[in-house]
């Protein structure tokens, strides 16, 4: 384990020892260690397999005016189904679509019925297909 702790700190680009000196004013030295120190080899095998129900959560709206709702934060998913990510990121790339579109026409790009509206539209489609995949992995 020394080797280990050693290469965490040796063969890093980051100066620890700086991160060291500033973390503190944001959280207690006690909350994390930089990098984390490595003692136990074993504690992967206490953990059991377990069986996790594949629900999903959703906002009931995934924007309003001035306000809009990415990835996560509109739906949360199972991780077991590995879409969280791909979600985020088409999310983003669907609002950020809207937000040109409407600025290439001198629009107001937190208007809700011009802007957002569509965004929320294209979001909740992007969120049933999702969704249509996990009640698949369900069966």
């Amino acid at each position: 384990f020394d080797e280990v702790n050693r290469k965490f700190y040796e063969g890093s680009k980051y100066d620890f020892g700086r991160y060291s000196e500033i973390l503190p004013n944001f959280w207690p030295r006690d909350n994390y260690e930089m990098p984390p120190l490595v003692v136990n080899s074993n504690e992967a095998s206490q953990f059991r397999p377990r069986a996790y129900d594949l629900k999903s959560q959703s906002a009931i709206h995934h924007a309003d005016t001035r306000v809009a709702l990415i990835g996560d934060a509109a739906m949360k998913l199972h991780p077991i189904t590995a879409h969280g990510f791909n979600l985020n990121i088409t999310s983003a790339a669907i609002l950020a679509n809207e937000i040109i579109k409407q600025a290439r026409c001198g629009g107001d790009i937190g208007n809700y019925p011009f802007c957002l509206k569509n965004y929320a539209h294209l979001s909740k489609l992007n969120e049933l297909q999702a969704r249509a995949l996990v009640e698949a992995f369900k069966k």
